[in-house]
């Protein structure tokens, strides 16, 4: 019997002209799509996955007059504020994270706002699904706040990096340890390598290849509430912290969040503070590229910091909340599906008239066009647009440059004008070619550039609707 994949191919060969019958892929894609459910109290907040219960638990400090935390519960549907006999008390900056072994939620940490300065906590506090219990271990990592926390499968512990453990006008300290709670006591780690410290970064850890992928951060709270941000990328193996060399990356951000999609197989990211701005953009790594995705819609529009993620099962990733320019924010997202329809990813090459990129104008459907357009291109340049239904990663020699199209065709042609050179596909109006995954390169003539006398541009994957 005919596998679906062959009929799908055949299909293609019918109804599809000679330029798309590379489009073999079976990805769909889809977007951000908020939830109008009504939220919890804006305020500070962080959650995580409860997996036994298929159910987000967002533990939030509602109010600056607050005493304790809220609890709120989120099945993919309504939100339900928890009533638990025992509440740990209020706090912003706080971490949690999930033990699926011991069926707990894991909260850490945070400190209360005071007079220009933050009081900061150490305790240790675990949700059964109903209830809080606080332990007291022997040994504690010192207060802090705006650390992160994940749960590591593979060694069957919590991993704890960063965070600030004095915030005040003008001064702060924030921390470069490394710790492991593994349900029993706090260890402090002492690796080889680790990142600089810092704080409000982003941390999740990747099931796929066991690993812990850290991303961000700020190392220094300065004068009008703005931060030196870092755009790094590190990964923990269990025994040791690698700064990973990586082609291209979101750029440096702190207050963000991120999780692990296993659905995908990838580390999720959104918004966060840029210097002065709250960024509006989504990133997913898949443990050699960072991918932004070109989506529709994206939770408030023009960026936000703070926003909260986790994982749902069957529902996808969810986001809650954060900060833009009106305030705090309490609606809920979620982004459901495999792949996003346009996402850019490896590195661009530097011509002689400056840094080549390639973008989409528009998010492919059947029935239209797909206009894409590279960028830095010097004079009248004669320039090549290539696909392929795989990816990989080739150095060119006497360039400089990647590679990253599998056994490529052409597609187009066109000379370079203003900088800039175009090409439109005709996507045919057939529903076998929605959900299909084609990658795009742009190659161009550019003798003053280097030995080779061509240079690549960054590469797009797009996804038909």
């Amino acid at each position: 019997m005919d596998s679906d994949s062959s009929r799908r191919r055949r299909s293609l060969q019918q109804t599809a002209p000679p330029a798309l019958l590379l489009l073999a892929g079976t990805i769909g894609a889809q977007d951000w799509r908020e939830l109008l459910v009504p939220g919890p109290t804006p305020g500070s907040w962080s959650m995580v996955q409860h997996e036994a219960q298929n159910q987000i638990v967002l533990v939030s400090q509602a109010s600056a007059a607050a005493t304790t935390v809220d609890t709120w519960l989120f099945d993919g549907v309504a939100w339900t504020l928890a009533t638990p006999a025992t509440t740990p008390p209020a706090r912003s900056g706080h971490c949690l994270s999930h033990d699926p072994g011991r069926n707990v939620v894991v909260l850490f940490g945070g400190g209360n706002p005071g007079f220009q300065t933050v009081q900061m906590r150490n305790d240790l506090w675990e949700w059964n699904g109903s209830n809080w219990l606080q332990r007291s271990p022997p040994v504690s990592p010192l207060p802090r706040t705006q650390m992160r926390m994940v749960y590591d499968p593979v060694r069957g512990a919590h991993l704890l990096f960063g965070g600030a453990t004095s915030i005040a006008i003008m001064n702060n300290t924030v921390s470069d340890e490394t710790w492991m709670w593994d349900g029993t006591r706090w260890v402090l780690l002492a690796p080889a390598t680790r990142p600089s410290a810092r704080a409000a970064h982003g941390l999740a850890f990747d099931r796929r290849r066991g690993r812990a992928v850290l991303f961000g951060g700020y190392y220094w709270f300065g004068p009008h509430q703005w931060q030196d941000v870092l755009g790094d990328t590190w990964e923990w193996d269990g025994t040791d912290w690698a700064q990973l060399g990586v082609p291209r990356s979101p750029q440096p951000r702190a207050y963000l969040d991120a999780t692990y999609d296993p659905v995908r197989g990838v580390v999720m990211l959104h918004g966060g503070l840029a210097p002065g701005t709250g960024d509006a953009e989504t990133w997913e790594w898949d443990g050699a590229d960072w991918f932004r995705y070109q989506a529709n819609t994206v939770p408030g529009g023009t960026g936000r910091s703070g926003m909260a993620l986790a994982f749902l099962a069957n529902h996808g990733v969810v986001g809650f909340g954060g900060q833009d320019s009106t305030g705090n924010l309490r609606d809920t997202w979620r982004f459901g599906g495999t792949l996003p329809a346009i996402a850019g990813y490896g590195m661009s090459c530097i011509g002689s008239a400056g840094t080549l990129e390639l973008t989409a104008s528009s998010v492919p459907a059947i029935g239209t066009t797909l206009g894409m357009q590279a960028t830095g291109m010097p004079g009248n340049a004669f320039t090549m647009f290539g696909a392929s239904t795989a990816t990989g990663r080739t150095g060119w020699p006497g360039t400089g440059c990647e590679m990253r199209l599998q056994l490529p065709i052409v597609i187009g042609s066109s000379f370079a004008s203003g900088g800039i050179a175009g090409h439109t596909s005709s996507i045919p109006n057939s529903l076998a070619l929605r959900g299909v995954l084609v990658h795009f390169q742009a190659a161009a003539i550019d003798p003053a550039a280097n030995a080779a006398g061509v240079v690549l541009s960054s590469a797009l994957r797009a996804v038909v609707n």
